[in-house]
């Protein structure tokens, strides 16, 4: 499967996620790869960020922000890290 394809669906909330890395365990690429662990960090933090009080609705906000930027980087064929958190994801989630 093309990793792009891979990548978008990625980016379709939790299912999407256990999908696309189930699907990137057969077609492995640096591509599918990036973003199977972007969106899972984002994806974690969208279950974190509701337990915050007071501020998470900014993190809600922002966590919105950051998904849009990695989808629009993702159909531009960028892999372009997120900013702040992107780096740490990648780090945290080298093994999968």
């Amino acid at each position: 499967m093309n990793p792009k394809v891979i990548a978008i669906i990625a980016h379709i909330g939790p299912i999407g996620w256990i999908i696309a890395f189930l699907l990137n365990q057969n077609h492995r690429s640096f591509f599918s790869d990036f973003y199977v662990k972007q969106t899972l960090g984002l994806v974690l933090v969208g279950i974190v960020c509701p337990f915050i009080p007071v501020v998470g609705w900014l993190c809600a906000i922002a966590l919105f922000v950051f998904w849009i930027m990695s989808l629009v980087n993702c159909v531009q064929d960028n892999t372009t890290e997120l900013p702040l958190i992107g780096t740490y994801f990648q780090t945290w989630f080298k093994g999968l």
